[in-house]
């Protein structure tokens, strides 16, 4: 279980990185930044080198997730929020035919 969680968390830090890349919105790097500090969080949890024994029961998950959660949801949405708005003014610029 914790390898699907690791996998997933690599696939969103490229999928962001790739994000910032594309559209050069710093929010996007934030978030890459934010779900590598978690990978490595739990890489070090799988590891037992941040919890000794029996790491089954984690509170910290509590907060972990849903904050990695409202935050990712909030970057996709502004960053297509930009994007649409870009399109929206690419319009409203270009000439129209009569």
């Amino acid at each position: 279980m914790i390898w699907l969680m690791f996998l997933i968390a690599c696939a969103l830090v490229v999928l962001f990185t790739g994000l910032f890349f594309r559209t050069g919105r710093w929010s996007a790097l934030l978030v890459a930044a934010l779900w590598f500090a978690c990978m490595s969080y739990e890489g070090l949890i799988y590891l037992h080198v941040l919890c000794e024994g029996d790491c089954n029961i984690r509170v910290d998950l509590l907060i972990l997730w849903p904050v990695l959660f409202v935050v990712t949801v909030a970057v996709i949405f502004n960053v297509l929020k930009s994007r649409a708005m870009q399109k929206r003014r690419q319009a409203d610029s270009s000439p129209t035919a009569e």
